[in-house]
């Protein structure tokens, strides 16, 4: 029985050290950015903002309810402005895509191509928008000619 007692001291003293130990440092609340340079990004400024986190081997980073909020924010920056509405176009059609960098490198218009889902979207500098706008307009005409072209052309060959 004495045996039995002191083994149940020693379970006990060891939960409540694993609990206080854990209490130190509670990483209740975790994020997965779905893109690997969001969570680089992520992890980039929870570190210049001193807030602990774990990143797990599945993606997921583990941080405190205590930084909730700080961590919504950074996520939420870091979301939208990777990828402005407003100066950040992706094409289905390649014909168009190619048009829209070449117009860009003529113009000399600095721009990066980011990849998101396997998608291929066209990011630029805001001072620029202007004259963005003008060559989505003129890609917007020569992708209208060039589907017209080749919807005539397969008429032409039944």
């Amino acid at each position: 029985m004495s045996q039995t007692f002191t083994i149940l001291i020693f379970i006990s003293l060891s939960f409540i050290t694993l609990a206080s130990a854990d209490s130190k440092n509670s990483f209740d609340l975790y994020t997965k950015l779905s893109e690997p340079e969001h969570t680089k990004l992520l992890e980039v400024k929870l570190k210049e903002k001193n807030i602990d986190y774990a990143k797990k081997e599945d993606g997921y980073i583990w941080y405190s309810s205590k930084n909730q909020t700080s961590v919504s924010l950074l996520t939420k920056n870091i979301i939208t402005t990777d990828l402005p509405a407003d100066r950040s176009i992706n094409y289905a059609q390649p014909f168009s895509r190619d048009l829209f960098i070449n117009q860009l490198k003529n113009k000399g218009i600095p721009f990066e191509v980011k990849i998101r889902h396997n998608i291929n979207w066209i990011v630029w500098d805001k001072k620029y928008i202007s004259d963005v706008n003008k060559i989505k307009k003129f890609v917007g005409i020569k992708t209208n000619e060039y589907i017209t072209k080749q919807i005539q052309l397969e008429l032409d060959k039944k």
